[in-house]
């Protein structure tokens, strides 16, 4: 299992219908001998309409790059 060496989250209310998360993640470990570097960021955003017609509606969107550098 791999435990994050560090990490970091942002989140930003663009307007009060929109919000945007940036987390981050960093993490090295030895495999069979090799150092294995990983890291993420991530991109979350969520839009909850305020219109009355809309009161059940949620838009998410997910980012996911996973970098091995």
């Amino acid at each position: 299992m791999v435990k994050p060496c560090w990490g970091w989250e942002a989140e930003y209310r663009m307007t009060p219908e929109f919000t945007a998360w940036l987390p981050g993640t960093y993490d090295q470990f030895d495999y069979q001998g090799a150092r294995v570097r990983l890291g993420e960021i991530n991109a979350f955003s969520c839009w909850t309409p305020s219109h009355h017609k809309l009161k059940n509606l949620t838009v998410l969107a997910i980012v996911w790059p996973r970098l091995v550098l």
